[in-house]
């Protein structure tokens, strides 16, 4: 998803602005944090929810996704504005950051990571960022 994010915000979907620039390296930078977040998750797995060792690499995650969705939010406000990508597909930046920050971690959060509710959350998350792709793969 980095890469795709890295990709996106290199695209023409937004006018190269100051405001676009911010949030394209917010979503670039959010989504570098969940590499190593990823990475610090699969070390505690099977830890239980509530040790400190799970708070501690959800929050990495955490932290990083946030960050991600808020520029993504941002960045697709911007794409919707220029009308340079049809609008349904302007959209997708926005709807992929909002869905995740207001569907895919309160799922998280109420259920757990290895939940079912999170598990159809982040496949759908996973359509949205391919439907991105397949924007990019057909633009480029």
């Amino acid at each position: 998803m980095a890469y795709g994010v890295f990709a996106l915000v290199r695209s023409d979907a937004a006018r190269r602005t100051r405001a676009t620039k911010v949030f394209a390296a917010l979503s670039v930078v959010g989504f570098a944090i969940t590499v190593p977040g990823e990475l610090v998750l699969i070390l505690v797995a099977d830890k239980t929810f509530d040790s400190a060792a799970t708070d501690l690499a959800s929050s990495v995650f955490g932290i990083g996704l946030l960050i991600a969705d808020l520029g993504l939010i941002g960045y697709g406000v911007a794409a919707l504005r220029i009308h340079h990508w049809p609008a349904r597909w302007a959209a997708l930046p926005l709807i992929f950051g909002a869905f995740q920050l207001l569907i895919v971690t309160p799922a998280i959060f109420v259920t757990g990571f290895t939940s079912f509710t999170t598990y159809v959350a982040i496949a759908l998350a996973d359509l949205l960022i391919a439907a991105i792709g397949v924007r990019l793969l057909t633009t480029e």
